[in-house]
């Protein structure tokens, strides 16, 4: 009796905290509590069926671009609503099973107010090392109920898309992202203050060293065929474009000594920006925009240089207009 009436004290508190919150943000970058796909499911859900009217970015990549935290983009951009998706490990495939979602799923007024911002690194056009454990999306999809996968992709199931059962659902939900992103905002406080005796514990030679040997090793696979995979993540982008979305290709930050150490990495970027502008998608360089200092291993940004990246992104976000 004791452990019910606490939880529903709990769930209430949640209720009211997330029907104080105006807007409540998507942000996957505090993974240590929860499954990261699994979230991104229900994250998916929540975007699917939003119908506001302010304008929102999403930044949508692998385990990397976890750096653009909603918060910090936020403080520097206050009247765009701010997402985060990213998907540790991730492939050019899943990344488009996403933006194909967002293109089935929002209405062209929704998608017309909504700017994708995609955080591209060459391993993701790579063949996956272990596809059975880590491309689980379409399963955790399948999981939540809500979505159904069609001829074109993964959309809402149609008695969720319906305005008076999704509505229904979307405010049985909001207590449930209210924690989460209570969660996440606590996770990024009590990381930024433990910032310095974290860092001072992580061996950045040895992580770097073994990411070098494991993108190098993936290069090297004969089933690597890089511009193939760009290439189906475009035509998911295309797709998006042609419902009314917005869209920015962002190459993230890479450290030199990877790209000294795997000259198929150090070559990419040049290749890609020329692929991007062969389907009409711009890019933004950020290849070469870190010093190697600055990384936790050779892609990741320390906690102490994500508020850096972010505002290096903000900034050449406004310079570079969409296509």
């Amino acid at each position: 009796m004791v452990v019910a009436l606490a939880t529903g004290m709990f769930w209430l508190m949640l209720a009211v905290a997330g029907g104080m919150i105006r807007a409540l943000p998507v942000d996957t970058s505090a993974d240590r509590f929860l499954d990261t796909r699994a979230h991104v499911a229900r994250s998916l859900y929540w975007l699917c069926t939003d119908v506001g009217r302010r304008d929102q970015m999403i930044v949508l990549g692998a385990s990397g671009a976890s750096a653009y935290k909603p918060a910090d983009r936020a403080a520097l951009a206050p009247t765009v609503d701010q997402h985060l998706i990213h998907l540790p490990g991730t492939r050019a495939s899943e990344l488009a099973i996403v933006v194909d979602l967002l293109a089935n799923c929002l209405a062209p007024e929704r998608a017309a107010r909504t700017r994708l911002a995609v955080a591209s690194l060459y391993a993701v056009y790579l063949p996956p090392f272990k596809p059975t454990d880590l491309l689980t999306l379409p399963r955790h999809l399948a999981a939540t109920g809500a979505f159904v996968e069609g001829a074109e992709g993964w959309q809402l199931a149609p008695r969720y898309a319906d305005p008076s059962t999704g509505g229904v659902m979307r405010f049985l939900m909001r207590p449930v992202m209210a924690g989460r992103l209570l969660l996440g905002n606590l996770d990024r406080y009590v990381t930024r203050r433990q910032m310095g005796a974290v860092e001072q514990q992580i061996d950045r030679a040895a992580a770097r060293a073994t990411l070098i040997r494991q993108v190098a090793a993936d290069s090297g696979n004969p089933e690597a065929d890089p511009e193939a995979a760009f290439t189906q993540l475009a035509q998911a982008l295309e797709r998006w474009r042609s419902r009314g979305g917005q869209v920015v290709l962002v190459q993230s930050p890479v450290a030199g000594e990877v790209l000294r150490a795997v000259p198929a990495m150090a070559m990419w970027p040049r290749s890609e920006r020329a692929l991007a502008a062969r389907h009409g998608v711009a890019a933004i360089d950020l290849v070469h925009s870190a010093d190697d200092d600055e990384f936790r291993d050779g892609f990741h940004a320390r906690d102490s240089a994500a508020m850096l990246w972010t505002e290096r992104l903000m900034r050449l976000l406004d310079q570079k207009p969409d296509q």
